[in-house]
């Protein structure tokens, strides 16, 4: 049974660290375990694909397959927690204002945007998430599908699905409990080409605060 997790009142609080995350880049962090991430939309509308990594052996990442198999559920809600490829708790959502994220989807990358005849360069956020961690030795092809956070997904029939625009709106948040140490890397999507984000591209804030 999925409870509700308390969350801490960050109000009289400085951040540990604090990260401005502009369209078609990303961004990572180093978290310690029972600190909180609260990533934000800082316009609205806009996703914020998520990846993280166990930040002494970066082999283990978060699996979106794994975090709806641990979830029983493939939606996101609060008390959930973004499950490794080896199957242990990375991160509990404590606090969403939101309801709505994606873990199906693959970050988009520079096949996606052929296929929708975009034919010359483009930033793809896949792209993004993998200079960002290449500083810590982890390659293009080890990036993992990322949670999607704010991404809008809605379903048709036979399985068909379309992007819709997020239902974020500005200063909307997900705060997360790092469960292990884990080096989380962020970005803000690339796309303005679909309703992923709206057409309009913004930024995406992040903030670590101590336990």
């Amino acid at each position: 049974m999925t409870t509700t997790p308390t969350v801490p009142d960050f109000t009289a609080q400085a951040p540990r660290a604090y990260l401005t995350v502009h369209p078609g880049e990303a961004d990572t962090v180093e978290v310690q375990r029972g600190q909180y991430i609260q990533i934000i939309d800082s316009i609205g509308g806009q996703v914020a694909p998520m990846v993280a990594f166990r930040l002494d052996y970066q082999d283990e990442q978060s699996s979106t397959s794994q975090t709806m198999l641990a979830n029983n559920s493939i939606m996101l809600q609060v008390g959930h927690q973004i499950t490794s490829n080896l199957g242990n708790p990375m991160l509990t959502v404590v606090q969403d204002t939101v309801g709505r994220h994606d873990l199906l989807l693959p970050a988009d990358d520079a096949r996606f945007y052929l296929r929708q005849g975009i034919n010359v360069a483009h930033a793809a956020t896949r792209d993004a998430l993998a200079i960002a961690v290449q500083r810590y030795g982890i390659n293009y092809d080890r990036v993992p599908d990322p949670v999607n956070l704010f991404q809008h997904v809605g379903f048709i029939e036979r399985g068909g699905w379309v992007f819709r625009p997020p239902l974020s709106e500005r200063d909307d948040l997900v705060c997360l409990r790092a469960e292990m140490d884990v080096l989380l890397c962020v970005a803000s999507s690339a796309d303005d080409i679909t309703e992923r984000n709206g057409h309009t591209l913004s930024d995406i804030i992040v903030r670590v605060y101590h336990g």
